[in-house]
């Protein structure tokens, strides 16, 4: 996608999908994981930053499925997306991968640097 934020963020992928019960919008940027719920629903966005460390999981069949990220610090356990298009749900989970392994690579190459922390 390649779209810039207004605070520097990248978004690299974005998908319609459900969480915890609510549907709307999960956006991949190269710092976190965004879900945007639908207007209306009033629940807030919630985010998942990205750390480095998280598993990414995706299952489907033919026409929908689900992203599951695990991350060893979550004090909240998996957080799952479900009912994802095929394509956005693997295309989000492989842009969720990628920005991760960039976590890695900065992290490694600078062990002063650390977590990005939230946001």
């Amino acid at each position: 996608m390649g779209i810039e934020t207004a605070n520097g963020e990248h978004v690299l992928a974005t998908a319609t999908g459900t969480h915890a019960g609510d549907g709307g919008l999960v956006v991949v940027t190269d710092r976190r994981i965004v879900f945007v719920p639908d207007e209306g629903t009033g629940r807030p966005d919630e985010e998942l930053p990205l750390a480095g460390d998280e598993l990414v999981e995706w299952q489907g069949d033919y026409l929908t499925g689900q992203v599951t990220i695990r991350s060893p610090v979550s004090e909240v356990g998996p957080v799952t997306f479900k009912g994802m298009p095929r394509r956005d749900g693997i295309n989000l989970a492989e842009a969720a991968r990628t920005a991760i392994r960039e976590l890695r690579v900065g992290v490694d190459a600078d062990p002063a640097a650390g977590s990005t922390g939230p946001l």
